[in-house]
């Protein structure tokens, strides 16, 4: 049932995701050091914006949605929704005002003002209904909420950036307007309310009780992810932003995109089990989904550290290579960690209703990024920055899995972390002994090589797995 769902969520995984990331290597082409700079600030302080107001409630939804033949309370989370909704736009609003301020010397334009307003809006509902939708296995309109976004966002800011300026207002104006459609498309598909005003107290209630504590530390994990920026402007300068932002973005957006791949189907899974009364299955859900989530994130660090220097002399403008191959395989680590603790030991919180102990452990990471990136900052500059904001995530990492050990039903398959690091090691050996130019057919030559060998070395281990995912993509 896992690699089932997988296949129906791989297009929306899929697509998006790459787009993102692409993205980055595009405006690069586009925006100069510190224009990206300031792109990369507004989105990221989204989703501090997003953070703030609705991540807890969407948390809730996630695994608190009533059922759909129960109309009556559909009805009623419906109204709680609209009124969530309402409030954390009035919100989202006020953070992308005072954002604007704090990071542009001069006034900003009466279509930037706009356009990052429309952008934070839209884009916290668009993240809101993708995960509601997706709890109700509702894999067409999830499919069009991800990839409307993302994929139309990123086209019409080029066609706006080559037909007007080139400029980051340019960028925004196009996801803003992009996720206006996929809103326009999905809700009168996917179930909505215009009534704010008639909440369900009582859901509201256990939202702040389930999310509430899910949304503080979602506040930590915000500042673990991206106040390295902040840092950096503030240390040095927005050009020093721009020029970090490349490898930090590429490097989250490359672990992101990999583990997407799977997270989106395994998770509603082991909630699945667990509402049918067995704990014990969902952990051995969990279980089997850290493999497969540790098999295709250790490809994607080892694969980055094998062709660095390849990937970024042949994508990236030349202006950020530098600094991007100084730093990338750092990032792609650091983002491997996120990934792997969001969506691995962090779950188990989720799974036994357990929210408060991601306020310890995001505290801990949180207070670990911030202590350690301001001093590598001090002492190395970017280089030092990046390093103790990844050792602190590291950190992060250690102390979820030290909780969920003790919380008990954990378990770790070595064998199979086992079988897949040495597969990266085969897979890194064979790039390293072939001479590949600097050039975009010797990149797509050094990746498909590498899948190539992985998925060797792996398949007899997985022939009935392998046989599974053929079957299923074949129907």
């Amino acid at each position: 049932m896992l690699l089932r769902h997988t296949i129906l969520y791989l297009p929306a995984q899929f697509l998006g995701p790459l787009t993102q990331f692409l993205s980055v290597i595009v405006w690069t082409h586009w925006l100069s050091p510190a224009e990206f700079g300031v792109l990369m600030l507004v989105t990221v302080t989204h989703e501090l914006a997003f953070a703030i107001t609705l991540s807890g409630f969407t948390l809730y939804a996630i695994r608190h949605i009533p059922d759909a033949a129960d109309a009556a309370k559909r009805r009623q989370f419906y109204n709680t929704e609209a009124t969530m909704l309402v409030v954390s736009g009035l919100v989202s609003m006020v953070v992308a005002l005072v954002l604007l301020h704090v990071i542009l010397d001069n006034m900003p334009s009466a279509l930037m003002v706009g356009a990052t307003l429309l952008f934070f809006v839209t884009r916290s509902v668009n993240l809101h209904y993708a995960d509601r939708v997706r709890a109700d296995e509702q894999f067409g309109n999830y499919t069009l909420l991800q990839l409307l976004g993302p994929v139309l966002g990123f086209v019409l800011g080029l066609l706006f950036m080559m037909n007007f300026e080139a400029t980051p207002t340019a960028v925004i104006s196009g996801y803003a307007l992009a996720q206006l459609i996929a809103l326009t498309i999905v809700l009168p598909r996917a179930g909505y309310s215009l009534k704010f005003t008639n909440p369900n107290r009582e859901m509201i209630k256990a939202a702040i009780g389930y999310g509430g504590p899910i949304m503080l530390a979602s506040w930590l994990a915000w500042f673990s992810d991206h106040g390295i920026r902040f840092i950096v402007k503030y240390g040095l300068n927005l050009t020093s932003v721009g020029l970090m932002s490349v490898a930090w973005g590429l490097g989250h957006r490359s672990a992101a995109f990999t583990a997407n791949l799977v997270n989106a189907a395994a998770f509603p899974l082991a909630v699945k089990k667990m509402k049918e009364g067995s704990r014990e299955d969902a952990m051995e859900q969990l279980s089997m989904n850290g493999v497969m989530l540790f098999g295709i994130l250790a490809p994607t660090l080892a694969g980055v550290w094998a062709i660095n220097e390849l990937l970024v002399k042949a994508v990236i403008d030349v202006r950020f290579q530098e600094v991007t191959i100084a730093l990338l395989p750092i990032t792609v680590f650091a983002g491997c960690l996120r990934c792997f603790r969001a969506h691995y030991p962090d779950q188990v919180f989720l799974l036994d209703g357990n929210t408060r102990k991601f306020l310890k452990i995001d505290m801990i990471e949180a207070i670990s990024v911030l202590v350690l990136c301001i001093l590598g900052l001090m002492n190395y500059g970017l280089y030092g920055a990046v390093v103790g904001a990844t050792v602190g995530k590291f950190i992060g990492v250690i102390a979820s899995f030290t909780y969920v050990v003790k919380a008990g039903g954990f378990q770790i398959m070595w064998v199979h972390y086992g079988r897949i690091i040495g597969a990266c090691l085969a897979m890194v050996l064979a790039i390293k002994l072939l001479p590949f130019p600097m050039t975009i057919m010797g990149l797509i030559a050094s990746v498909l090589l590498g899948a190539l060998v992985y998925a060797l070395v792996l398949a007899p281990f997985y022939y009935r797995e392998t046989k599974e995912v053929l079957v299923s993509m074949r129907g």
